[in-house]
């Protein structure tokens, strides 16, 4: 009871990793599931596609402005989260198999607030690897929204919800396919713009370290 009163207010001093260890904690699952929280590791791949100017307007992609973090990727390289952004055929894929990639997650920062409204995300497309479900999560004191099957032809899934002002974002992978090996995202699209006014929560941790 005592851990689920401070959720609230340590949910918005803390980025995504830390966040889904807390509602793991908090909601009392098995230790195998809490095991499977996410990493603090850094994956080692280059920076792309990042843009620092906004331009005016509301419904912007603001995938391109934003930094992209995530729990682990695939180790033969090519498949790092900065791949979310940018457009093409280029993919993040976790470095886990079957099952172990329930949990993973990945994050896109800005430096900035942003006041979003709708995400879109793609699968990586193919008969193998398969999100069926997941959710994401909000730097705004933790909220959070499920998301359903993802297309596997690779099709875009829009996900709308309630406008938020917001410095993160999270989609962590809650079900798979049975034939998966490593899931992932081909694109993760945030409509908004850019917040007017200061936001009121902290920037995200990074790696553990904000």
């Amino acid at each position: 009871m005592r851990k689920q009163m401070r959720f609230g207010s340590l949910a918005a001093m803390l980025g995504c990793a830390a966040l889904i260890f807390l509602l793991v904690a908090c909601k009392g699952e098995p230790e195998k599931q809490a095991q499977k929280k996410p990493t603090d590791q850094q994956p080692t791949t280059k920076r792309r596609g990042l843009k620092t100017e906004i331009p005016a307007g509301k419904g912007i992609n603001l995938a391109p402005y934003a930094k992209a973090i995530a729990s682990s990727a695939h180790r033969s390289g090519g498949f790092g989260p900065d791949n979310v952004k940018v457009e093409g055929d280029a993919a993040w894929a976790t470095d886990k198999g079957g099952a172990e990639n329930i949990g993973q997650w990945i994050q896109l920062s800005w430096d900035f607030p942003v006041v979003v409204h709708q995400v879109e995300l793609e699968d990586r497309p193919g008969d193998i690897d398969h999100v069926a479900g997941g959710h994401l999560l909000f730097s705004d004191n933790g909220t959070s929204v499920s998301v359903g099957e993802l297309p596997d032809d690779g099709s875009p899934l829009k996900v709308d919800f309630d406008p938020r002002t917001i410095q993160w974002i999270c989609f962590v992978i809650d079900k798979v396919g049975p034939n998966t090996l490593c899931a992932g995202l081909r694109k993760f699209r945030v409509f908004g713009e850019k917040a007017d006014a200061p936001s009121s929560h902290p920037l995200p941790m990074r790696n553990g370290l904000r």
